[in-house]
């Protein structure tokens, strides 16, 4: 036998395989006709993996789809099960604590190597699914490495969705826990040289049309303390994109967007004073970028900002991207497709430094005297040397404005440059901070911060201090000492709550079901008992779905649905018997019908206001609202959050899903 026939008949042994492993972890029925299959090559350390992507599908438009990722060491690495029969309607048919031990169950034949290692850590519930956060522990510490995602279908109790072990995961050596420095100890080295120094952020406020400064104190998740010797380690998790403001400064570079201006608008525009174009935009990207300058253009687009207060050229080519600021011709950045393939370094780190910052002093020389050069995280298996130049304002880096060069390691050409920076800022008052203990503190509740194991890049595993938990993406305000997100506002966890004050009432089982279906009132506590307010009432029934909104941006989206009025609008005020009917009447869509008192019986023993006779008797007829033991409806009564579950309980139990 030759080797190329070898090499097929071990190819194919090795792909047969990889088809009898999922189907011994997972059921596939034989309605599912249709099967495609890949592979590919994928580095692992000094080692590579084959990574077999398996499809199956049925034959119907509407029917199932499955898909699953092996490695040629048997590993599962990804599974998907979506099949568009499933009745979804109503409530979930399978409870949590049911869900969880599928899971767990499933992990079982999933990573048999390392399930009896598997912790849950976090769980959560979403429209059509569980979600479960299982990390791998060792020694009781766990290890950031080995996490993965479980998802069982809240109406067939199958698991729908799997992820998160990377290819080629194997049993590992790790470090024993003697030796190590005290955790008091590993704290001050953490907070002395990691813990980022009091910086600015951005956040821009839309309504106001306005840029607002915030002062942040923030965590690098790419460094760690060595738990034996006391040294800064750097980790491989670092995105960079991720410890900026989204909102801030210009765009990033992305594709143009089709939905530009047309022609005579962009003949309009281009009368204003100081617009230059769009010649000579290209012309000025020819200028400065050698690669895009050789790529055949393939659309030029003019277009204002996302903040509406300037226009931009957009230039696609072949094989990039730019844009260029239309009143000043400042180059905003450039991004090319196609980096060289090769994953030889001929260029040295240094080289590459000072190549980026030739551009940067031709492109923005004035910016780029204000910045200071921030760690790179460039790893071995990265193609290009990644610079970032973070501005800097009284000794005090203001994190959403940077300047960013990326340089292709092989070839040395410049692939990528973006210019993100605001003008006319305005500074917060800092002489009453906190101090960088106190943030640390107050990021550190609850107590995540200790030991964990960490894969190095030679692949060993090493022993560090640094904080742990899902519930991690968030800064520390220098005043207040509140959790802040990236886009200046105060955190909330998504999380589903777990009630501690349920016990026992009579509700109990109507709001376990509810938070099983995803909807809940957030807080550690239900308050059963308590009026509910109008805000919750509606994030109450809207769950699965409102917590994506601001108080007024969901206000916003009830009014333009003709579920509330502007004059009705009471976010801290009680809710009626009578208001929750009109309102829950109005999300129905029976408004029209409702407002004809004419056509109703009142169905209830006590009288009702002509005004509301319709919304009653409607939710009384599909079995929503059905009134006291005495049949009353008691319109004028305020409604608790007990009584608000068991409205939407019905509401939901009867109509599906309720979204916006």
């Amino acid at each position: 036998m030759t080797s190329t026939a070898f090499a097929a008949e071990l190819d194919s042994k090795n792909f047969e395989q990889a088809i009898v492993n999922v189907k011994s972890i997972v059921s596939i029925s034989d309605d599912y006709k249709n099967f495609s299959h890949s592979s590919r090559e994928i580095s692992n350390g000094n080692n590579s993996v084959t990574v077999w992507d398996l499809e199956w599908e049925t034959d119907d438009e509407k029917g199932g789809y499955i898909s699953a990722k092996v490695d040629s060491y048997g590993n599962l690495c990804d599974y998907n099960n979506y099949n568009n029969k499933t009745d979804t309607s109503g409530l979930a048919k399978v409870s949590k604590e049911k869900a969880e031990s599928t899971a767990k169950e499933f992990l079982g034949k999933a990573m048999p190597e390392f399930s009896k290692d598997m912790k849950l850590v976090n769980s959560n519930i979403y429209s059509d699914e569980y979600y479960f956060v299982y990390q791998q522990y060792v020694n009781d510490i766990p290890v950031n490495f080995i996490k993965v995602n479980v998802g069982v279908n809240k109406f067939t109790g199958e698991i729908s969705s799997y992820s998160g072990l990377k290819p080629g995961t194997k049993k590992l050596d790790y470090p024993q826990v003697d030796n190590v420095i005290g955790i008091e100890n590993a704290e001050k080295i953490y907070i002395d040289k990691i813990q980022n120094d009091l910086c600015y952020y951005s956040t821009y406020d839309y309504k106001e049309k306005k840029n607002n400064t915030v002062a942040l104190y923030s965590f690098d998740s790419n460094k760690a303390v060595d738990a034996k010797s006391g040294e800064i380690v750097s980790l491989d998790n670092y995105r960079f994109n991720e410890y900026l403001d989204k909102n801030s400064g210009s765009n990033s570079v992305t594709e143009a967007d089709s939905a530009g201006l047309s022609e005579v608008e962009k003949d309009e525009v281009n009368k204003v004073s100081g617009l230059i174009s769009k010649e000579k935009a290209q012309e000025i990207i020819n200028e400065n970028s050698d690669l895009l300058s050789s790529m055949k253009i393939e659309d030029i687009v003019l277009r204002k900002t996302y903040r509406g207060d300037s226009y931009l050229w957009q230039l696609s080519f072949d094989g990039g991207n730019a844009e260029i600021n239309a009143s000043t011709g400042e180059i905003i950045g450039f991004y090319i497709y196609k980096p060289s393939e090769s994953k030889e370094n001929k260029v040295t780190k240094e080289e590459a430094k000072n190549k980026a910052e030739a551009l940067l002093n031709r492109l923005a020389k004035d910016k780029f005297k204000q910045t200071k050069l921030i760690d790179d995280y460039d790893t071995s298996e990265s193609s290009e040397y990644n610079f970032n130049y973070i501005r800097e304002i009284d000794g005090k880096g203001y994190m959403s404005n940077v300047l960013s060069v990326s340089v292709d390691k092989n070839t040395g050409n410049i692939i990528s440059y973006s210019n993100t920076w605001d003008n006319n800022i305005s500074l917060p008052d800092i002489s009453q901070a906190i101090s960088k203990t106190d943030a640390f503190n107050k990021y550190n509740q609850p107590e995540n911060f200790g030991l964990q194991y960490v894969l190095n890049e030679n692949n060993t595993v090493g022993l560090v201090y640094n904080f742990s938990g899902e519930d991690m993406v968030y800064y520390i305000d220098s005043i207040s000492g509140k959790k802040i997100d990236r886009w200046g506002n105060e955190y909330k966890s998504n999380k589903v709550p777990e009630y501690s004050d349920i016990q026992g009432h009579w509700c109990e089982k109507t709001v376990k079901e509810l938070l099983d279906s995803g909807y809940y009132i957030p807080g550690d506590k239900f308050n059963p008992d308590t009026n509910i307010s109008q805000i919750n009432f509606f994030r109450y029934m809207l769950s699965l779905n409102a917590s994506d909104y601001s108080d007024d941006e969901l206000y916003n989206i009830l009014i333009d649905r003709g579920i509330i009025k502007e004059e009705e609008k009471n976010t801290l005020g009680a809710v009626t018997n009578k208001d929750a009917a009109k309102f829950i009447t109005r999300y129905l869509g029976y408004e029209k019908l409702a407002t004809n008192s004419k056509i109703f019986n009142n169905q209830f023993k006590d009288s009702i206001d002509d005004e509301y006779l319709g919304y009653a008797n409607i939710c009384y007829g599909l079995d929503i609202i059905k009134g006291d033991s005495k049949g009353n409806f008691n319109g004028d009564k305020n409604m608790t959050n007990a009584e608000a579950a068991v409205y939407i309980y019905n509401l939901v139990s009867q109509n599906n899903k309720v979204y916006l």
